[in-house]
């Protein structure tokens, strides 16, 4: 079976002649569809610029990513734009939602760019809203919710388009406990669905949801853990 994401001997450095940062060092893993796949490290690990790059946000110095057998790495700015739209959710630790907006025009948001007829973004934003068990609030403005609904707005758009994989970046960083932990088991229902999900985190409780934990440190993977199987490579 193809990986649906194979990272391939990346690296990423910072700066210039005599003050270069190497922040990822010639990573490669795969991650195959339907996993659920945590990414653990230290403040400047380099979890979060590997998450960038696999995301397009950030470019890689050296290296290829394959998302479902394309190499992105490759891809023109015109074509990384569709890719991102089209096959990457992203949900961020800070919700990135226009709060002044309603939540169906937020979730319905990445379906503009793609000249998605108005009535097919509306019963694909519902349903999505549907999913997190926000179909109710539909009409209210973003910040009339709570931090957890807001979250789960961002979820709600992030799957809108059907992506291959969801990218999530300490997405229970600005949650309290309890509510954090009601966003860990949608995502679990998520990936219990089918939905391959990425996920960075310094928070153990978040890892313990996923079936494999890739460790960082340095810019290097040093484990990349499954549940009761360990691939040390240090």
């Amino acid at each position: 079976m193809q990986p649906i994401l194979n990272v391939s001997n990346i690296e990423k450095y910072y700066g210039n002649k005599g003050m270069v940062t190497k922040a990822v060092d010639n990573i490669s893993f795969s991650v195959n569809k339907g996993e659920f796949v945590g990414i653990m490290g230290a403040s400047g690990s380099g979890k979060t610029t590997l998450l960038n790059c696999i995301s397009t946000i950030d470019t890689v110095t050296s290296g290829h990513i394959y998302v479902d057998g394309k190499n992105i790495t490759t891809m023109k700015s015109k074509q990384l734009s569709a890719f991102r739209r089209e096959q990457l959710g992203f949900v961020f630790q800070d919700f990135s939602l226009l709060n002044q907006q309603s939540v169906l025009f937020n979730v319905m948001l990445p379906m503009y760019f793609n000249k998605t007829p108005y009535k097919q973004m509306k019963e694909r934003a519902m349903h999505s809203l549907e999913v997190v068990g926000l179909l109710d609030h539909a009409k209210k403005k973003a910040h009339q919710l709570s931090g957890g609904q807001r979250q789960r707005v961002a979820i709600a758009r992030a799957i809108v388009n059907s992506p291959s994989i969801i990218l999530a970046d300490e997405p229970t960083g600005a949650l309290d406990s309890e509510t954090s932990k009601h966003i860990m088991d949608l995502f679990q229902r998520l990936n219990e669905i089918g939905l391959t999900i990425i996920v960075v985190t310094h928070d153990q409780a978040v890892a313990d949801y996923c079936s494999r934990i890739i460790t960082i440190n340095d810019g290097k993977i040093i484990q990349n853990k499954e549940k009761n199987i360990v691939s040390s490579i240090i």
